[in-house]
């Protein structure tokens, strides 16, 4: 289920606004009320994050093991 749903999300993306000037990841300023979009059609496709293969299904790529070792870096 979880690459399924990585590779054909339901939600494409959001949009949030932050509640004050802010510095994102140390270095993107975004001013109070802009939108910031988080496509995550894109970002689930990501080769840094999912390997070279991002774009493939591979359903063993989300067992548990697989799957808690994405975001330790």
């Amino acid at each position: 289920m979880r690459e399924t749903l990585r590779i054909s999300s339901t939600i494409p993306g959001f949009t949030v606004e932050p509640y004050e000037d802010t510095l994102l990841a140390g270095k993107y300023f975004v001013r109070k009320g802009e939108p910031i979009t988080a496509l995550l059609a894109r970002a689930h496709l990501d080769p840094v994050v999912y390997g070279e293969d991002a774009r493939e299904f591979r359903p063993e790529r989300m067992s548990d093991d697989s799957f808690a070792q994405l975001n330790k870096e």
